[in-house]
């Protein structure tokens, strides 16, 4: 894991190119946003500090890690794309995912404000806008107007958010785990978001407890508000041993009848197979190179990798 001090600057994205990546969402064109957004991320902003000072990576709100990552799993720019379009975003959207915890710690690049269920995304926000933009303000000299509009983007995507569709983490991570069983071409696409968000997951963990044998003291360095710890309800008394219950259920799910019902499909028909004329002839490749594995038995399809996310999320 990269030291604090190896970690990039983050930088807002100004006005002017937040609204440009803002119409090329609405306009349905996330490639040329994802692309743009990919480029802000790798190269930067140049600014006025002085030499030798760390490099910048230039991230947008929250609100709009809030849409990739769920452009990276939605059954529309995955399993079931219309076109080759459509699914290039999916894959690019976890390509720009990926890169954010190899630049930048969690704690600056807003990620843990974007994965977040319903409750507690506002107060979230605000904490994240109000530090990058001190931050922004020392690297710019003031100079450049900066963007924290975090409205929601007028996207179909951003109305079906996994954040909103699913209950919680467990109820994904246990519906993935069913998908190991029962949809193949799903499990496929969870299994890589799920290692996105384990690696998170553990980042921040790690973050919190550097800062704190450092001397660190605040919200920063409190584990029972890292990512994990809200998906645990750490910080909500009397709360715990339930989610920890549920948790356990889901990291063992096992396609089981009572395994399907407590954890369903996060979209509604997410497994539906749509008509041939409704996919336009185009059928998604698959992620992996050995696609006509013959074998029937569910371990031998599928146990490597459900017994590796198990571990992982045992472990953090």
């Amino acid at each position: 894991m990269p030291r604090p001090s190896e970690n990039r600057l983050v930088l807002p994205v100004s006005f002017a190119l937040l609204e440009n990546i803002k119409i090329y969402f609405e306009e349905n064109l996330p490639n040329d946003a994802l692309d743009l957004l990919q480029h802000l991320v790798i190269s930067g902003k140049r600014t006025t500090a002085p030499p030798g000072s760390r490099a910048n990576s230039v991230l947008p709100p929250p609100s709009y890690l809030d849409l990739i990552s769920t452009l990276a799993i939605h059954p529309r720019h995955t399993t079931y794309a219309k076109s080759r379009d459509d699914h290039q975003a999916g894959i690019n959207a976890l390509g720009y995912l990926q890169l954010l915890p190899a630049l930048v710690s969690v704690k600056d690049s807003g990620m843990a404000q974007a994965f977040r269920f319903e409750e507690g995304r506002s107060t979230g926000t605000q904490h994240w806008e109000r530090g990058t933009k001190r931050k922004a303000m020392v690297a710019l000299g003031g100079s450049e107007a900066v963007a924290f509009d975090d409205s929601v983007i007028n996207h179909p995507i951003a109305r079906d958010s996994v954040w909103t569709q699913a209950k919680d983490f467990w109820h994904i991570v246990g519906w993935a785990i069913n998908c190991a069983v029962w949809h193949r071409s799903r499990w496929e696409f969870w299994q890589l978001w799920l290692e996105f968000m384990v690696l998170v997951m553990k980042r921040d963990l790690e973050e919190r407890i550097a800062l704190r044998d450092s001397g660190e003291e605040g919200e920063g360095v409190r584990l029972e508000e890292s990512i994990l710890g809200r998906f645990l309800l750490l910080n909500e008394h009397g709360e715990g041993r339930q989610v920890w219950k549920r948790a356990a259920k889901a990291i063992f799910a096992d396609g089981e009848e009572r395994a399907m019902n407590e954890f369903p499909p996060v979209w509604r028909e997410e497994t539906k197979i749509p008509k041939e004329d409704d996919m336009e002839m185009y059928k998604a490749p698959s992620v992996y190179l050995d696609v006509e594995d013959p074998s029937k038995d569910w371990l031998s399809r599928t146990g490597p990798g459900v017994r590796d996310l198990r571990i992982r999320l045992i472990t953090l």
